[in-house]
């Protein structure tokens, strides 16, 4: 029952989906915020409170300095046949160990959720998930978002990038209209529409996440630079070159940074959960 560096995360069954494509990712030296996973039989161990299983997670957390982001990795999450995305939960900005023990029994409670389990019916699947927990580095991002190495509408053999201030919750959750980029393979820049990005979410002077209203001078003003741009054209080929083609990413730009969040094979999306 120990925590394992995500960099080390290969076995699905021990480590979920998301955990093992992150790992994936970090050995393919691709932009990942380091992190540990929380193995299945650990995080059963949390929920009954073990007392070698709470000192281990204490430990872990004091390695973060008091900022983390927790994320789900279920068995069998992000898929070849059945991404589960945007389903189970994820805890951004967690600034304590109780906090963080909150994180972990929410982010399994998710996978009760009735549509989760309708899902998991539709399937043929165990209504009972496994559930690994990702801990990472928290990101304070300026822009954040999602982008798909082929066209998700119309298949076409590009990138699209669909992006907003602060974190890419406003846009996976459809607060905001985000600004919209088509971009070559090569990154050459085909087309770009402003949104209107009215709010955005930020990290939390005390914890989670806060709602914040965008300055009026901002709301239409595209929030990715063209260099940020070709970076993430980059991004997006290397994951490509890694992963095979047709990637739903989520990623942030953090102090000219980029970051890759998790990766998903595009599939048909499920409702999200608020």
């Amino acid at each position: 029952m120990k925590a394992v560096p995500l960099e080390l995360a290969t076995d699905e069954a021990l480590c979920g989906g998301k955990a093992c494509h992150l790992g994936e990712a970090l050995r393919a030296k691709l932009p990942v915020p380091r992190g540990y996973v929380l193995p299945v039989a650990l995080v059963e161990a949390l929920q009954k409170k073990d007392n070698d299983a709470l000192l281990e997670l204490k430990n872990l957390f004091a390695s973060f300095h008091g900022q983390a982001a927790a994320r789900s990795s279920g068995v069998g999450e992000d898929a070849k046949e059945h991404s589960f995305a945007g389903q189970y939960l994820s805890c951004m900005n967690v600034r304590s160990f109780p906090e963080l023990l909150r994180a972990i029994n929410t982010i399994c409670d998710s996978a009760k959720a009735p549509a989760v389990q309708a899902y998991r019916k539709q399937l043929g699947l165990d209504p009972v998930v496994q559930m690994a927990v990702v801990i990472q580095e928290q990101i304070r991002p300026d822009c954040a978002g999602v982008m798909f190495t082929q066209n998700p509408v119309n298949g076409a053999d590009e990138i699209v990038i669909e992006a907003s201030w602060g974190l890419g919750k406003s846009v996976v959750d459809g607060a905001v209209i985000p600004d919209q980029y088509r971009l070559s393979k090569t990154g050459e820049i085909l087309s770009r529409q402003s949104g209107v990005k009215d709010r955005q979410f930020v990290t939390g002077m005390h914890g989670g996440v806060e709602e914040q209203l965008v300055p009026k001078e901002l709301v239409s003003q595209f929030c990715v630079k063209d260099n940020m741009l070709q970076k993430l054209a980059a991004l997006a080929d290397a994951v490509e070159v890694r992963f095979g083609v047709g990637q739903d990413i989520e990623w942030a730009v953090a102090e000219g940074q980029v970051w890759l969040l998790q990766k998903r094979l595009i599939t048909s999306r499920m409702p999200r959960q608020k």
